[in-house]
């Protein structure tokens, strides 16, 4: 595939249309349950076991509700109060 240095008359024309289409996509609601169903499919193909799936508002949230979720798997609870104000 050759890289592209620069877009034509017609691809610059079509750029607002493109750039509509993803933002549309961007703020549909996410389907919780499509979204675990694909991942765990991908996972099964991969034949590695299903992985805990954990969704967040934001990428900061999954990484706090990962490390809850880690804190409370290793039985290390007591631990999260020392870091809660």
């Amino acid at each position: 595939m050759n890289r592209i240095d620069k877009l034509t008359l017609e691809q610059e024309a079509e750029l607002p249309l493109h750039i509509k289409k993803w933002l549309d996509n961007t703020v549909q609601p996410m389907d919780h349950e499509k979204a675990d169903l694909y991942v765990k499919k991908m996972y099964h193909l991969m034949g590695k076991s299903e992985p805990k799936i954990i969704i967040g508002q934001s990428p900061f949230e999954c990484i706090y509700l990962a490390w809850i979720f880690l804190i409370h798997k290793n039985n290390q609870l007591s631990i999260l109060y020392h870091y809660i104000p």
